[in-house]
């Protein structure tokens, strides 16, 4: 964030207005910790604020996310007569897979060929967390699930398919970050806390545990991982359904903020910014005016789950 400021500098700017999404908010967040003076204003769309600890908290933000979809298709008719007991079977489903993973053949997403693939436990609660973090796509889980539990693997294979191809990971980024300012504070006790009664389990903890034993590794300032307090204007944002970093992350860090006000976008899984004409409409006048009190437009509250999915023909008239 040094580096940063030095680029505002050569450019002339007297103050910037940041904008961070995900990670991003936590290097808008070290930013005005380091130069609140030079900062206009900060937008923070799905916080990830220095109490989330990548990958521990994983399994049970993704936890809540899933808990809130399967309440959703219960309360939902159409879906919880289409699929019952839908939770019990998924976790069936994992139990089952973690005792004999299932060798099967599915029509490869793109070419149709028939393919042989080995589904495992850990790669099916992978692709549920993924897919959760679009609302969109995440409605077809529960049809995906009920598949699934009767040995159809076909659409779990496509969703994975496009999972992979649209929502990559640069793993070594990835790596560079968590190897420095998470992976360090994973004790054993804080993963059997944290994964404890979760469909994700450790297994993602564990493996990044192993890449980090051989990863360079960075090191972080003391006092780092302490809560930012700046008083700059911030608008913080999170979609309620975010299966990473929760609304509960966002009212967090506003705490902190004596100009912060926190805003949940209804419907929208990670990344609120560019879900709707609504909130472009609310970062725009807040980035022009400078201040997010009393900015609140009801818009923000209209938007529902996308409807669940009972065949792969779509959602019912």
């Amino acid at each position: 964030m040094d580096d940063l400021d030095e680029v505002r500098a050569a450019l002339g700017y007297e103050k910037i207005n940041l904008w961070g999404g995900s990670y991003g908010t936590r290097a808008a967040l070290v930013y005005m910790r380091q130069h609140e003076a030079r900062v206009r204003t900060a937008t923070l769309d799905g916080v990830a604020p220095f109490t989330l600890e990548l990958p521990l908290s994983v399994a049970r933000d993704g936890q809540r996310a899933l808990d809130t979809m399967f309440g959703a298709c219960a309360a939902d008719h159409e879906c919880s007569t289409t699929f019952p007991d839908l939770r019990a079977r998924f976790e069936k489903l994992l139990a089952s897979l973690r005792e004999h993973p299932v060798d099967t053949v599915v029509p490869h997403p793109v070419t149709g060929e028939p393919t042989n693939v080995t589904i495992r436990a850990p790669h099916v609660a992978g692709i549920v967390r993924g897919l959760l973090y679009f609302p969109e796509i995440a409605a077809q889980l529960p049809l995906t699930i009920d598949r699934a539990s009767r040995g159809d693997y076909a659409a779990f294979a496509a969703q994975a398919w496009w999972l992979g191809s649209s929502a990559a990971i640069a793993s070594g980024m990835f790596l560079s970050v968590v190897c420095a300012e998470d992976v360090p504070f994973a004790t054993p006790e804080k993963i059997a806390a944290a994964t404890q009664g979760t469909f994700l389990g450790a297994d993602g903890i564990n493996e990044a545990l192993a890449a980090c034993r051989i990863w360079p590794r960075g090191s972080i300032p003391a006092g780092y991982r302490e809560p930012v307090t700046a008083n700059v204007p911030t608008l913080v944002l999170s979609g309620e359904l975010d299966p990473v970093t929760p609304p509960s992350y966002g009212e967090e860090t506003k705490r902190h903020l004596p100009q912060g006000e926190h805003r949940v976008v209804m419907g929208v899984g990670h990344g609120t910014t560019a879900s709707s004409a609504c909130v472009a409409n609310l970062f725009a006048d807040f980035v022009e005016t400078g201040t997010a009190k009393g900015k609140d437009p009801e818009c923000l509250r209209a938007n529902r789950r996308p409807p669940f999915s009972v065949s792969f023909a779509g959602t019912s008239p």
